[in-house]
């Protein structure tokens, strides 16, 4: 009531009584969740998705080049969930050992070492499945449990691993399980970005807000789903968290063309990164690229697949990748990784209140905010974008 600036906004400076209150913002948003939960439908999603597009129009930006990434969120959640407890634990007890006792480490528990492993297993991995991580994690505690014994009593670091595993597991008919009385397992939320690119920037056009369970490929799978089919082909550059055969399949119904430009879950030099293996590890099922092998067979002493596949298939990706036109769109793609960054400092995203629901609302007027401000600088000439022969 007392903001000159929201004043100005709204031709009310000349008003004796401001019709605007923190209880008016509070019961428009009230209105909107029950709306929602009444008809299924979100009215400021689809207010703020509007406003992009009529942005994007204003900025000249066609929409015929899009590019899509993911945010993770806390929610305003200051603790960690039970995973990220567990392997923050077993981390600091290998890092623990890797400085004093080395010799002990298996070649299974090295990469808790790795500074940027935190990242790949909660954030780049997404897309594997969650009951995957949780196991991964627990055979890893008992790994370590056989290794440490009891001989580090009173190491600060094995004192934590060990309350933290009998708080947090149990063990059943020698099978180690997360307790269930805590209930969920989940925490904090995941956001996917959708962004229309062209020479004189880039608008966020769409977005989706769920519980932090939802892998990229879904995401992908959902904003598909929404699209109509398109008069002209529009290219959405991806990292390989949105890839693989049955994405790129159901994108190119919408005449979508899905490129991918980068693997995910392990350094770039590791092939194997978004392979798709059985349970046993002992049989390659698809590709990056969502191919079945012709043959597979596995050598059980080096515990290696060797695999082949039709020439004209690896061909095809080998001459994709090494092309001037697909170095231009991993160029372009890197662009949206800005966008999380930006929300995050400028926008305080980690205060978003809790609940999904409200979450989701809040996030969306933070969407709109970082829109208008790209329309501003846009009108101020303010811009200065890399120029990409691809932005038309």
């Amino acid at each position: 009531m007392l903001d000159l600036h929201l004043q100005y906004a709204l031709h009310t400076t000349s008003f004796e009584e401001q019709p605007l209150s923190d209880k008016t913002l509070s019961r428009f948003r009230k209105r909107c969740y029950d709306y929602e939960i009444l008809y299924n439908v979100d009215l400021f999603h689809d207010c703020v998705n509007d406003l992009s597009c009529k942005i994007a129009k204003m900025m000249n930006i066609n929409g015929r080049i899009r590019r899509m990434d993911s945010i993770m969120i806390e929610a305003n959640i200051r603790f960690l969930s039970r995973m990220e407890l567990i392997y923050t634990c077993i981390s600091k007890m290998v890092v623990y050992l890797s400085k004093n006792n080395p010799y002990l480490l298996t070649e299974v528990l090295k990469p808790y070492t790795d500074p940027n492993d935190y990242n790949h297993t909660f954030y780049h991995q997404r897309n594997v499945d969650m009951d995957e991580k949780i196991q991964k994690l627990l055979d890893d505690s008992d790994s370590l449990l056989e290794i440490c014994k009891s001989n580090f009593k009173g190491i600060d670091e094995y004192e934590l691993f060990i309350r933290c595993i009998s708080e947090q597991t149990i063990t059943v008919n020698n099978k180690r399980r997360l307790r269930t009385k805590e209930g969920k397992i989940y925490r904090g939320y995941v956001a996917n970005l959708e962004e229309s690119v062209g020479k004189s920037g880039s608008v966020v056009t769409d977005y989706k807000y769920e519980q932090n369970r939802y892998s990229d490929s879904r995401f992908l799978q959902d904003s598909v789903a929404r699209t109509e089919k398109q008069n002209e082909t529009i290219k959405l550059i991806t990292d390989g968290a949105y890839g693989g055969g049955d994405n790129t399949k159901l994108a190119k119904e919408k005449n979508i063309d899905l490129i991918t430009t980068a693997l995910i879950g392990r350094d770039a030099p590791d092939v194997l990164a978004d392979f798709i293996f059985n349970d046993a590890g002992t049989k390659l099922l698809k590709c990056a690229a969502g191919y079945s092998p012709r043959n597979c067979s596995y050598t059980k002493r080096t515990k290696q697949v060797s695999v082949s596949f039709d020439r004209e298939l690896c061909a095809k990706c080998q001459r994709h990748m090494q092309s001037n036109e697909f170095k231009n769109f991993a160029k372009l793609r890197n662009g949206v990784e800005t966008v999380p960054a930006n929300i995050r400092k400028n926008y305080h995203i980690e205060k978003i209140p809790r609940g999904k629901q409200r979450g989701k609302f809040f996030f969306g007027t933070k969407i709109a905010a970082l829109n208008f401000r790209k329309l501003f600088g846009f009108r101020k000439g303010l811009g200065n974008y890399a120029q990409n022969p691809l932005l038309v």
